[in-house]
């Protein structure tokens, strides 16, 4: 059993992954169109959580009742979310799209109230009200630079946003009935079939394949999905949900300075304050939410799930 101290460790480690990967996926995307970039991380990532399944126990039940919403969760989760988010790197710096990405909870919290009728507290309101403030602030200063592609940039963001929150909701009680693994299994080995057809010729290029490309296709798919998700839900099951979503709101911190460091990419001092705001009343939605929920354990209410990443 990994102990509480060894996973916030792991936790803090998991955001550089994550933060780094966006800096190894600009640099693929020189090389690589994004379906052919995703469909090697996803294939990779399956072999890797493939084989540890097999090792542990060889099972791979399923209920046919749950193909669409298995085929929809891959869909919206794997292939829209980080096409969305990876298209978006030709158009704006790391570090914008990260705060952007941080918007998740807030909205997430608005389509509980609209699917679930949950109640919504004076203090989540506020926070998400602070998130919306704390985007304008980021996507201010662009305002009257948004020739070059750059509003597109943040519409695919914007669309990554609610892609993410449609797997959660999606994915929201196939948990119960699925260990992780397996769903994780079910749900890229879908995302990989799919982007068969998108990627098309791309994947068998190997033209592109320079041992660099290589190594930052290893990187994305055994160190950042499988390594993460291993990571990640270990550190579910040991600290609870709210700890993790709280670590990874702080992704923005980390891809910034790979940003900063690796690409020289920069952003104002008043994008990074709306970054600030963004991240902070985020973490309070999350925390806010996480009081309703358990106030709410013992009504019978639906949860989505895992929603609060």
């Amino acid at each position: 059993m990994v102990s509480k101290r060894t996973s916030y460790i792991l936790m803090v480690l998991l955001v550089f992954i994550w933060g780094m990967e966006y800096i190894v996926a600009k640099h693929a995307m020189e090389v690589l169109d994004v379906f052919t970039m995703l469909f090697y991380k996803c294939f990779i990532g399956l072999l890797v959580l493939l084989a540890i399944k097999l090792f542990r126990d060889r099972r791979f039940p399923w209920d046919k009742k749950d193909l669409l919403r298995l085929v929809l969760s891959a869909v919206f989760g794997e292939v829209l979310y980080f096409a969305c988010e990876y298209q978006a790197l030709d158009y704006l710096p790391v570090a914008m799209i990260t705060i952007v990405l941080a918007f998740v909870p807030a909205v997430s919290v608005l389509i509980e109230r609209a699917v679930y009728k949950k109640p919504l507290t004076g203090k989540t309101l506020l926070g998400v009200a602070f998130c919306v403030l704390g985007v304008v602030l980021v996507i201010g200063p662009d305002f009257q630079s948004m020739g070059g592609g750059r509003l597109f940039g943040y519409v695919l963001v914007v669309g990554a946003v609610f892609c993410w929150n449609a797997y959660n909701f999606l994915t929201a009680g196939l948990g119960d009935k699925y260990d992780v693994v397996s769903l994780s299994c079910y749900q890229l080995a879908i995302s990989a079939a799919f982007l068969v057809p998108l990627a098309g010729s791309g994947i068998w290029d190997t033209s592109v394949m320079t041992p660099l490309v290589v190594v930052e296709l290893f990187y994305m798919g055994v160190v950042n999905t499988a390594g993460g998700f291993l990571i990640y839900v270990s550190s579910i099951r040991n600290l609870g949900a709210t700890p993790c979503a709280l670590y990874s709101n702080f992704l923005p911190i980390t891809s910034t300075f790979f940003g900063w460091v690796i690409l020289k990419e920069s952003i104002t001092l008043l994008q990074a304050l709306g970054g600030a705001v963004v991240i902070a009343s985020a973490c309070a939605v999350i925390l806010e939410r996480e009081k309703i929920n358990k106030a709410l354990s013992g009504e019978g209410l639906p949860s989505s799930g895992n929603s609060d990443v």
